[in-house]
């Protein structure tokens, strides 16, 4: 029997590396901003969050904590206006703690609907009443910084995007490692953007030293390890150990990193027959 690594009693729903959770016990970690599985560290699927979504409302609690938590199942089950509909029928809280969960959770949810303007504002507020609820409310204000990021971001708005990221990033050691890969991420889009392929590379390689030490997902590792060989490709460095064992990982798993990076694999090796007839289908052009 597996136990929830939450509450550690009997799990429910089996996560990819076989530990089970209570959906409530997802729930609880969807709305501080956990959405990955904290034994193997890898992302919790879809038909998850969707569970934790219906247990929340079979509860048929009407608090505003029961709420934001079916939100944020919601959101990370990719049905952003659903999540939308209720926070909106969810009153504002007088707690700051619960005012700034509302507010990141309606962010998070216009960021997926590809609104950032409606986003930014949300997080604004919520990184403000986080501050106000002390120590209590750190882990809420990073994730509203790191959101806020990608915001600005999707808004074409880099300088803002870089000055967010410095400021979080400067309490780098308070924060915990999905906060920190999220807003180093959001910098190398800027840079990729940009053209800085120097900066970019820099970027990409503090991403893979962050995922190395703190991260279990093998997937993840892999799709940072490509995303840094392509980089050194573009500046001329020879990637292809480093891409030889991330294109093996990504193409188990079907990732949409396998296409690009195969490309810049195979355009660093010798063509030859015997390459041409190893072709993996999905890496012909």
């Amino acid at each position: 029997m597996e136990l929830c690594p939450i509450c550690l009693e009997v799990g429910e729903e089996a996560c990819h590396c076989g530990r089970r959770y209570h959906t409530a016990c997802i729930c609880e970690l969807l709305l501080h901003g956990y959405d990955c599985c904290q034994s193997c560290f890898a992302v919790f699927p879809p038909s998850l969050c969707l569970s934790a979504a219906r247990d929340a409302a079979k509860k048929q609690d009407d608090s505003p904590r029961c709420q934001i938590q079916l939100a944020a199942a919601l959101t990370s089950a990719a049905k952003p206006d659903e999540a939308i509909a209720i926070l909106k029928n969810t009153p504002t809280q007088a707690l700051p703690l619960l005012h700034s969960a509302h507010c990141i959770e309606l962010g998070r949810a216009y960021l997926q609907l590809g609104r950032p303007k409606l986003a930014s504002s949300e997080l604004f507020s919520g990184a403000a009443f986080a501050q106000i609820a002390g120590s209590q409310g750190i882990a809420l204000h990073f994730r509203a910084l790191a959101l806020l990021c990608r915001a600005y971001y999707e808004r074409g708005d880099d300088a803002m995007t870089h000055k967010i990221a410095r400021i979080a990033l400067t309490q780098v050691h308070l924060m915990s490692y999905q906060e920190a890969l999220y807003i180093m991420r959001v910098l190398a889009d800027t840079f990729k953007r940009g053209k800085a392929t120097g900066h970019y590379k820099s970027t990409m390689e503090s991403i893979c030293a962050i995922m190395e030490e703190e991260s279990r997902d093998a997937v993840a590792k892999a799709a940072a390890q490509a995303e840094l060989g392509i980089a050194e490709h573009v500046t001329g460095i020879d990637s292809n150990a480093r891409l030889k064992p991330a294109v093996k990982i990504l193409r188990k798993r079907m990732h949409a990193m396998t296409l690009p990076a195969a490309r810049s694999l195979q355009s660093q090796v010798k063509p030859s027959r015997r390459l041409h007839h190893k072709m993996h289908p999905e890496d012909v052009p």
